[in-house]
């Protein structure tokens, strides 16, 4: 009887830190911190320019990156239902054309793009609010990256008080010139 109260009275401290952690009003706790995984991303690519020199956008020449946020704790534990802003902002202007970056949040949690249901997110979109999984902290979003042109810009994610960014660049290692027929008639 004694080593079974000893192990019950420990998983009630154990569960009693948790429910601590996890804040009923929805405050985060002191020194709580996003996390986005992964931290980066620079993709270099070959660049197709007209003859004057304007760069040739592709809607269909992208790629999607996964991007995992989380929310923790001062300890490392991670915060479920933490509520999360993510927006797109770019580096100075370093694209004023099509929209380059755009977030979905993967609602079927199949890791695929389905476009029509699950965008949230674009250049000229407000920042879009979700919150973390319950149990483990975690929101799953995907990145669309398109590779036409160069371009650098960031992803903003705050939750209260707590905040982290990662960069996007897409560098231009090539220019390829192409000679456009006249379409003018």
């Amino acid at each position: 009887m004694k080593y079974s109260r000893k192990y019950s009275t420990y998983g009630l401290v154990i569960a009693s830190m948790f429910v601590m952690a996890c804040d009923q009003t929805g405050q985060l706790p002191n020194g709580a911190e996003v996390r986005i995984s992964p931290s980066g991303h620079s993709i270099d690519i070959t660049q197709v320019t007209n003859t004057q020199g304007s760069c040739l956008f592709d809607p269909t020449l992208y790629i999607d990156t996964p991007l995992l946020l989380s929310v923790h704790d001062d300890q490392g534990s991670p915060i479920g239902e933490a509520e999360v802003s993510v927006n797109i902002e770019f580096a100075g202007n370093s694209f004023l054309g099509p929209p380059v970056l755009s977030l979905y949040d993967d609602l079927n949690s199949n890791g695929v793009v389905d476009a029509e249901t699950e965008y949230v997110s674009g250049r000229e979109d407000d920042a879009y609010t979700g919150k973390t999984a319950k149990f483990s902290g975690e929101k799953l979003m995907l990145l669309r990256i398109n590779l036409s042109c160069p371009y650098k810009g960031n992803i903003y994610v705050r939750s209260q008080f707590a905040s982290n960014s990662i960069n996007v660049e897409v560098n231009a290692t090539d220019v390829v010139t192409i000679d456009l027929p006249d379409t003018e008639g």
